[in-house]
């Protein structure tokens, strides 16, 4: 796949939604674990963000959403809220784990995601 990164790009996510803000109402995108259910890998644990700001759930669904473009068979582990900030991790499929640029960029967007998904409020 040649235009990898044009499809997975955070950046453009972040442009649309400022992870910073935390007014949105909680609990509106509750659907969205829901959403992706099918996608969490056996014997994992799938979303745990507990109280995250409803935009975080839609970078969350964005980056999602064009990692399923890249790789239709990847598997969520967890998705979670730890010491502020956003963990992630997932799993691809085989065709993906062969291509290591595909994975490096996948987790350089991962790296962003948890960079920028912090906030001091969160810790717990």
């Amino acid at each position: 796949m040649e235009n990898y990164k044009e499809i997975l790009n955070v950046r453009k996510i972040l442009e649309k939604h400022n992870p910073k803000d935390l007014t949105e109402n909680r609990g509106s995108q509750d659907h969205i674990p829901q959403k992706w259910r099918e996608y969490f890998g056996q014997g994992w644990y799938g979303f745990d963000m507990g109280w995250a700001p409803d935009n975080w759930f839609k970078i969350i669904d964005e980056f999602l959403d064009q990692l399923k473009q890249i790789d239709p068979d990847f598997k969520i582990q967890q998705i979670k809220i730890k010491f502020g900030g956003i963990r992630i991790y997932l799993s691809f499929s085989d065709k993906i784990n062969k291509d290591s640029s595909i994975i490096s960029h996948i987790n350089q967007q991962i790296s962003i995601l948890e960079h920028e998904l912090f906030h001091e409020t969160l810790i717990y």
